[in-house]
Protein backbone atom coordinates (compact mmCIF):
# COMPACT_ATOMS: atom_id res chain seq x y z
CA UNK A 1 0.00 0.00 0.00
CA UNK A 2 1.38 3.36 -0.93
CA UNK A 3 1.69 6.11 1.64
CA UNK A 4 -1.04 8.15 -0.10
CA UNK A 5 -3.49 5.25 0.02
CA UNK A 6 -2.68 4.63 3.67
CA UNK A 7 -3.34 8.28 4.51
CA UNK A 8 -6.59 8.19 2.52
CA UNK A 9 -7.94 5.10 4.30
CA UNK A 10 -6.81 6.36 7.68
CA UNK A 11 -8.73 9.58 7.02
CA UNK A 12 -11.84 7.61 6.07
CA UNK A 13 -11.62 5.45 9.20
CA UNK A 14 -11.10 8.51 11.41
CA UNK A 15 -14.06 10.28 9.80
CA UNK A 16 -16.28 7.26 10.41
CA UNK A 17 -15.27 7.26 14.06
CA UNK A 18 -16.80 10.71 14.47
CA UNK A 19 -20.27 9.60 13.38
CA UNK A 20 -22.94 9.13 16.02
CA UNK A 21 -25.65 6.53 15.68
CA UNK A 22 -28.96 6.07 17.52
CA UNK A 23 -28.94 4.02 20.73
CA UNK A 24 -30.77 1.13 19.08
CA UNK A 25 -27.79 0.65 16.75
CA UNK A 26 -25.41 0.09 19.66
CA UNK A 27 -24.18 -3.31 20.80
CA UNK A 28 -25.36 -4.13 24.31
CA UNK A 29 -23.45 -6.88 26.08
CA UNK A 30 -24.02 -8.26 29.58
CA UNK A 31 -22.39 -6.35 32.42
CA UNK A 32 -21.82 -2.68 33.13
CA UNK A 33 -22.99 -0.43 30.33
CA UNK A 34 -21.46 2.93 29.36
CA UNK A 35 -22.54 5.62 31.79
CA UNK A 36 -23.59 3.13 34.49
CA UNK A 37 -20.21 2.53 36.12
CA UNK A 38 -20.36 5.48 38.50
CA UNK A 39 -17.18 7.40 39.13
CA UNK A 40 -14.17 5.87 37.39
CA UNK A 41 -10.82 6.56 38.98
CA UNK A 42 -7.78 7.38 36.84
CA UNK A 43 -5.67 4.39 35.82
CA UNK A 44 -2.75 5.73 37.86
CA UNK A 45 -4.72 4.85 41.01
CA UNK A 46 -4.45 1.16 40.06
CA UNK A 47 -0.69 1.32 40.60
CA UNK A 48 -1.31 1.73 44.33
CA UNK A 49 -2.19 -1.97 44.66
CA UNK A 50 -0.98 -3.43 41.36
CA UNK A 51 2.35 -1.70 40.93
CA UNK A 52 5.61 -0.60 42.42
CA UNK A 53 6.78 -3.93 43.82
CA UNK A 54 8.62 -5.80 41.05
CA UNK A 55 9.26 -4.26 37.64
CA UNK A 56 9.57 -7.72 36.02
CA UNK A 57 6.15 -9.03 37.12
CA UNK A 58 4.30 -5.86 38.07
CA UNK A 59 0.83 -6.08 36.41
CA UNK A 60 0.33 -2.31 36.28
CA UNK A 61 3.57 -1.66 34.37
CA UNK A 62 2.76 -4.40 31.86
CA UNK A 63 -0.80 -3.11 31.37
CA UNK A 64 0.04 0.59 31.14
CA UNK A 65 2.04 0.08 27.94
CA UNK A 66 -0.41 -2.35 26.35
CA UNK A 67 -2.80 -1.75 23.47
CA UNK A 68 -5.70 -2.19 25.91
CA UNK A 69 -4.45 0.71 28.03
CA UNK A 70 -3.98 2.93 24.97
CA UNK A 71 -7.29 2.09 23.23
CA UNK A 72 -9.03 5.16 24.63
CA UNK A 73 -6.57 7.36 22.72
CA UNK A 74 -6.70 5.47 19.44
CA UNK A 75 -8.95 6.86 16.69
CA UNK A 76 -8.68 3.56 14.81
CA UNK A 77 -10.19 1.78 17.86
CA UNK A 78 -13.17 4.16 17.79
CA UNK A 79 -13.52 3.70 14.02
CA UNK A 80 -13.54 -0.09 14.45
CA UNK A 81 -16.12 0.27 17.23
CA UNK A 82 -18.31 2.40 14.96
CA UNK A 83 -18.06 -0.16 12.17
CA UNK A 84 -18.90 -2.98 14.59
CA UNK A 85 -21.95 -1.05 15.76
CA UNK A 86 -23.03 -0.64 12.12
CA UNK A 87 -23.02 -4.43 11.79
CA UNK A 88 -25.78 -4.74 14.40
Amino acid sequence: MTAQRAVFWTSIVCALSLLHFPAEAQITLPGTQPGNAGVLLPADDCATCHGGFDSMSDPYDAWSGSMMAQAGRDPVFYAALTIANLDV
